[in-house]
This record gives C-alpha cells, structure tokens and sequence, in this order.
C-alpha cells in the first residue's frame, strides 16, 4: 500500500532532483564563446599598431636629431622635480562658500 508519506517523498526526490538538473544545466560549456574568447583584445592591441612590420626594419630611425632629443628629455624630467608655480585661483566649491 501507497502512504501519503511515501508519495511525498517521491515528489521532494522529483523536485530535488529537478532542481538539481537545472542548476547543472548553468555549467555547461559554452564552446561558441571559448573560442572567441579575447577575439576583441586582440584585434584592439593589433589594431594600435602603426607599422606591425616595421621590427623588420633595421634601418636608422628617422626623426628629431640627438640635441634637440636630449633636450625635450631633460625638460620632461625637470617638470618632475621643480615645482609648478600655478596662480589660478581655485573655485571654491560647496555651501561653506557661499557665506
């Protein structure tokens, strides 16, 4: 004989047993995307070089000459270590100026 009992086990080991599925249905492998998977990364990176061959070129580089170079250098480094004499007022913000 069937108890009531015994059919509500049933039906909690169904659901248990669905819900199971379900959450394991949520790990499946996503083949389509894994494989595309950085596609949008690469293309960025590729796409922000100027000349992708240019290693190959052994060539001298062509551009400002060695003094002027040197010289926009040491200006970039100075403007590390000398302090910016900035006399901009700065806005003054919030409710406390308004008094």
């Amino acid at each position: 004989m069937i108890t009531t009992r015994y059919l509500r086990f049933r039906a909690t080991l169904a659901l248990a047993a669905a819900a199971a599925l379900t959450l394991l249905a949520g790990c499946e492998s996503t083949p389509r995307y894994n494989a595309a998977f950085g596609d949008g990364v690469r293309t960025a990176r590729s796409l922000q070089i100027m000349y992708p061959g240019e290693w190959k070129n052994r060539g001298p580089v062509s551009g400002m000459d060695g003094k002027a170079e040197q010289s926009a250098m040491q200006t970039y480094h100075d403007s590390f270590t000398t302090p910016v004499n900035d006399t901009t007022p700065t806005p003054a913000s919030g409710s406390s100026a308004a008094k």
